[in-house]
């Protein structure tokens, strides 16, 4: 769902595309989010990013 993606719409807008720390900043917020609420249950993320040439990042999180 398009909601899925706030948080990185969010730091691209504030922050632009910075490569690859556009990624840990992504993870800041989602973190930081998740702290904020304290009702929320475990969640599955995909986690990916792509740099210059042919260069991925692929993660599957498990956030509790």
């Amino acid at each position: 769902p398009p909601a899925a993606l706030g948080v990185s719409r969010s730091i691209l807008q504030r922050h632009g595309n910075m490569s690859s720390p556009t990624v840990l900043f992504i993870l800041n917020e989602f973190r930081q989010q998740r702290c904020a609420n304290s009702n929320t249950q475990r969640q599955h993320c995909i986690l990916l990013g792509f740099g210059p040439g042919l260069v991925a990042e692929i993660a599957l999180l498990s956030i509790e």
